[in-house]
């Protein structure tokens, strides 16, 4: 469970309150930039209409950002389908382009103009982002088109947006980014977990897996004479089942023999993450050893169907969450001998810490119908203990 302080609370509060009225101010101020350079364009060119619309590409949409004109029947819908738009013919072009009204676009496609369509030429200036074009403005005019020495004129607006637009971008990446590593500070909380160790790599898997979409993490850990699975996280997709060894040409059997995390994508399901066996190896998978002064106590094997999933700071994250779990656990079993067994006893049984806490999360995953298998739980004991004792005492 993670706790907090009250002095943290307000704290924590009070720097999300603080960073999204910055945000808030910066597109504010953003968008201000943008409406007094579209006004500045229709000035300085002598056009009457001058407007711009985002591409959404994901929605199939023209989303309206800033609009200036000296005709007084206009009126501009927020969002247009690409389908209802006349821009949707030109979403992709990458250089400034001139209709003429009535030839290369007919007046009916215009439908901003409550009644009769009073221009004759249309330039589009588009603005591009990372090879993409994610705007473009419109410049509407009754009568000459743009000539070439107005062309001073679009090429400033043109790297005026560029500019602007790209310090936007920074500062709302910096946001985020900030926001990010606050964030990740805060699901470190269950390090301070005071129950058994056992609960606390629980706790981790769980930690890990709000990184991922479509995939899950899991532990292996020795015992039973091997290793093998013994725990997924909560909310896993497509998981590894419990009690599935570790076999050779793995990625886990990898990061166990080097000590050092492996990552892989997959391709025509190899390589395997645990074993030939396993149902699913698709996407990526970055096996991290948790390490006891350079002791191998078990392997966490984090998978995304997505690869894309993995950037390197959720890469980092990752291997630090199990580096810091492993510095956590060694300092409460300082006195433990290295050589031992991590989750299992003298015998290579897992011990009822480990194994109730897999019974808990399984049935977990049931409820929230995560359960791509059934898992049994089998409890195996001597009839006749009492009999043997005797004879062997």
């Amino acid at each position: 469970m993670n706790t907090y302080t009250s002095s943290e609370k307000k704290a924590s509060v009070s720097n999300d309150v603080m960073g999204k009225k910055r945000q808030d101010k910066a597109l504010r101020e953003f968008k201000d930039v943008l409406q007094n350079l579209a006004l500045m364009l229709r000035k300085a060119s002598g056009m009457e209409t001058v407007y711009m619309y985002w591409i959404n590409r994901e929605r199939r949409q023209f989303v309206m950002e800033t609009k200036s004109t000296s005709i007084s029947e206009v009126v501009f819908e927020d969002r247009v389908s690409f389908d209802d738009h006349f821009l949707d013919e030109f979403k992709d072009i990458r250089s400034p382009k001139i209709l003429k009204v009535g030839d290369e676009i007919s007046r009916s496609d215009i439908t901003h103009y409550y009644s009769d369509v009073p221009i004759q030429h249309i330039t589009l200036l588009p603005f591009l982002n990372n090879d993409e074009t994610v705007a473009i403005t419109v410049v509407e005019s009754s009568g000459a088109p743009l000539e070439a020495e107005q062309n001073e004129s679009i090429q400033a607006y043109i790297n005026a947006l560029g500019n602007v637009l790209n310090t936007y971008l920074e500062i709302s990446d910096l946001y985020e980014y900030q926001n990010e590593w606050i964030d990740y500070e805060k699901s470190l909380q269950f390090l301070n977990y005071k129950g058994h160790f056992a609960g606390m790599l629980a706790q981790m898997l769980n930690t890990m897996q709000q990184y991922l979409q479509n995939g899950g993490a899991s532990l292996i850990c020795q015992g039973m004479n091997g290793w093998c699975n013994v725990l997924n996280a909560g909310e896993a997709r497509q998981s590894i089942p419990v009690g599935l060894p570790v076999e050779n040409r793995s990625i886990a059997k990898a990061a166990l023999t080097n000590g050092e995390p492996e990552f892989a994508i997959h391709f025509n399901r190899n390589p395997k993450r645990l074993s030939q066996r396993e149902p699913n190896t698709e996407g990526a998978t970055l096996a991290i050893p948790l390490m006891f002064n350079d002791h191998r106590k078990g392997v966490v094997v984090v998978y995304e169907e997505n690869p894309l999933v993995f950037k390197e700071s959720v890469k980092h994250k990752l291997r630090n969450i199990v580096r810091l779990t492993g510095l956590k656990i060694q300092s409460r079993l300082k006195n433990r001998d290295h050589d031992e067994s991590l989750l299992a006893n003298d015998y290579s049984a897992f011990i009822p810490d480990l194994w109730e806490r897999v019974v808990d999360m399984q049935i977990q995953r049931i409820r929230r119908n995560h359960a791509e298998f059934h898992t049994w739980v089998a409890m195996i004991s001597l009839s006749d203990l009492s009999q043997i004792r005797t004879q062997l005492r």
